[in-house]
């Protein structure tokens, strides 16, 4: 009893990216500031170097993720894409001891939209590729839809009202002491600092 009725309140889950970054967010290791700025009310992420190069998503830092906020959800994130090499890759991810992602990338200098899973196992390759498309567009809409119990199905659209199915179901699972998380990154695949990066205008959860 503490002494008068509340109203219910809920953590907060969207961020329209207006100059810093909302409490929800988690990086998966301790960060860098010169792995993201703002640049006219869009998240501007680095191609950050791949730490994993076997693609394994548990040794990469810079993902930007939070908690799940509820059984059942869906997130879109409006997004622009600006690669500096072929690989360079970013978009939304599941994450945990399995990972799936859905990404623009670039692929012998074009851009595709892609759809990979992966599983943290020791001496694996780490990440596959399930489905990709060829698309001509810098700009996309990228979503994930996660129903009872922990299933995932990824979409994209280039008007936001119209999204097209991409890649397989996905299971969810925690990720160890981490849970299982929802986010977005983008990536080099040089050990070197990249020069690519993308923008994202928003990330909405309903």
């Amino acid at each position: 009893n503490v002494g008068r009725n509340y109203p219910v309140a809920v953590p907060r889950v969207n961020d329209e990216f207006e100059g810093s970054l909302g409490l929800q967010w988690q990086w998966h290791a301790n960060p860098f500031k010169e792995w993201y700025t703002f640049h006219e009310g869009r998240l501007q992420l680095k191609a950050v170097q791949n730490y994993s190069q076997l693609g394994d998503l548990w040794f990469v830092p810079n993902l930007l993720l939070q908690k799940f906020p509820s059984p059942e959800f869906t997130v879109t994130a409006k997004m622009g894409f600006y690669p500096g090499m072929d690989g360079d890759r970013a978009g939304i991810v599941v994450m945990g001891n399995r990972w799936a992602f859905l990404v623009m990338e670039q692929q012998e200098g074009k851009i595709r939209i892609s759809q990979y899973e992966g599983e943290h196992v020791r001496c694996d390759p780490g990440t596959i590729l399930v489905e990709t498309v060829a698309t001509t567009t810098k700009e996309c809409y990228l979503r994930v839809s996660v129903s009872e119990p922990g299933i995932c199905r990824f979409s994209y659209s280039y008007d936001a009202l119209t999204f097209i199915d991409i890649g397989r179901e996905f299971q969810a699972q925690p990720g160890k002491w981490i849970g299982a998380k929802t986010g977005i990154f983008c990536l080099s695949p040089d050990i070197r600092p990249g020069v690519g990066y993308a923008e994202f205008d928003w990330f909405r959860v309903e």
